[in-house]
């Protein structure tokens, strides 16, 4: 199905005298990572178009984020470690010369933009694929407040008013879950939420409350469930 549908874009392309590279157009097919019963039937999947094999690859570049096919962000984790640990190195040689409101600022520009892009869907995957990268952060920090690496960790945090990643994760997603709120977003997010008390009619806690939503994302639903009740039920 897929490679008759690439045959009518194709002559479409020739009819516009355009054209395209397919040598440079991989694809890749992504599935749920427990889900391994049909892996076997994948492996021979191929994309073609005039006899031009599309290249299939497990992970790829998007708008600044590596997707993997497995969708457990354990790819982009690990090019967000490689730069963190480039910016710990940085941090260790020029602490000695700079004061710590500068390496502060260091830091908002090195590091905190990278642990904050794409958090929102990062966020939602295993502690265990997030946990080499909360293990380099807190390695900062004691780099950048000249403690060693059995000091604890969370004085620090509060000492340089810096968000842990994890708080990073409940502050993007309370600012996404207030704009969803108020209808501040795109209509194409209005599908991805629900009202609590519109999922059922039974008389449970929070049926009644209004503010309170849940995700069509599996993923998605118990660590957004805490940051509604941390935006809606505290403020």
């Amino acid at each position: 199905m897929v490679n008759v549908e690439l045959i009518k874009v194709d002559n479409w392309l020739r009819s516009n005298k355009l054209s395209l590279n397919y040598s440079k157009l991989p694809f890749m097919l992504t599935k749920y990572l427990k889900n391994k019963s049909n892996l076997s039937e994948t492996c021979s999947f191929q994309i073609k178009i005039n006899d031009s094999c599309f290249q299939r690859t497990t992970c790829a570049k998007y708008l600044g984020g590596f997707i993997d096919s497995s969708l457990d962000w354990s790819s982009h984790v690990q090019y967000i470690k490689s730069e963190l640990v480039r910016a710990s190195y940085i941090f260790y040689k020029i602490r000695n010369v700079v004061s710590v409101d500068v390496l502060k600022t260091l830091y908002f520009s090195l590091v905190h933009c990278h642990l904050k892009y794409c958090i929102v869907s990062r966020g939602t995957t295993t502690n265990s694929v997030l946990q080499p990268l909360e293990v380099v952060h807190n390695n900062i920090l004691r780099t950048i407040t000249y403690n060693n690496y059995r000091c604890h960790i969370t004085p620090l945090y509060k000492s340089l008013n810096i968000l842990k990643l994890h708080d990073i994760y409940k502050l993007e997603l309370a600012k996404l879950m207030h704009k969803f709120h108020h209808e501040m977003l795109p209509t194409s997010f209005k599908d991805l939420f629900q009202k609590t008390a519109e999922v059922h009619c039974y008389s449970t806690r929070y049926a009644t409350n209004q503010n309170f939503y849940a995700s069509f994302h599996k993923r998605w639903q118990k660590k957004q469930f805490l940051i509604e009740e941390l935006l809606f039920g505290q403020m």
